[in-house]
């Protein structure tokens, strides 16, 4: 097929960037407020109940351990979305990179809960036609619905160049 070819069908001419980056701090504000609860909890039990310190101290490491590990799990954690592709990397002691084409993504949703407008977060959930990835959902993105507009034009016209409009399962 020609690159004149390609152009009539809809495909698009090239890759362009829609974003990259990791998930935000705010995405996972729960998490942190409820490691903060056992850490102070564990302070608390560890003046209160003195005899019984190493309680405390346990929970205030188990809290201090969730905040690491959240943090570690979220700053390796990173996305590029692209009008044809959506790459995604993580891990903290070997990375796996894998990347999904646009036109696998069978349904795309945006989702923005009242503490995510709070925050300043939100995340978009995708149902795809991959193996290894059938349901995949990316979360701390900037608020707003511009990468999930983009997102869906994407899928849209890839579907269209590769011509699986309407193809099921």
């Amino acid at each position: 097929m020609s690159n004149e070819d390609h152009k009539k069908v809809g495909a698009p001419a090239e890759e362009k960037l829609v974003w990259e980056g990791s998930p935000k701090w705010q995405a996972d504000f729960g998490f942190l407020v409820l490691s903060g609860l056992i850490i102070l909890g564990g302070l608390a039990q560890m003046v209160m109940l003195f005899r019984f310190w190493y309680v405390g101290l346990a929970m205030v490491f188990i809290g201090a351990l969730m905040i690491v590990g959240i943090r570690l799990k979220r700053r390796h954690q990173r996305y590029k979305i692209t009008n044809l592709i959506l790459e995604f990397q993580e891990g903290v002691f070997s990375t796996n990179i894998d990347n999904m084409e646009l036109w696998r993504i069978n349904d795309i949703g945006y989702h923005q809960n009242l503490f995510d407008k709070i925050l300043g977060v939100s995340k978009i959930r995708m149902a795809t036609q991959d193996k290894s990835h059938p349901e995949f959902e990316i979360v701390g993105l900037p608020p707003g619905r511009q990468i999930y507009d983009e997102m869906k034009e994407g899928v849209h016209i890839a579907r269209q160049a590769r011509n699986v409009l309407g193809m099921t399962e």
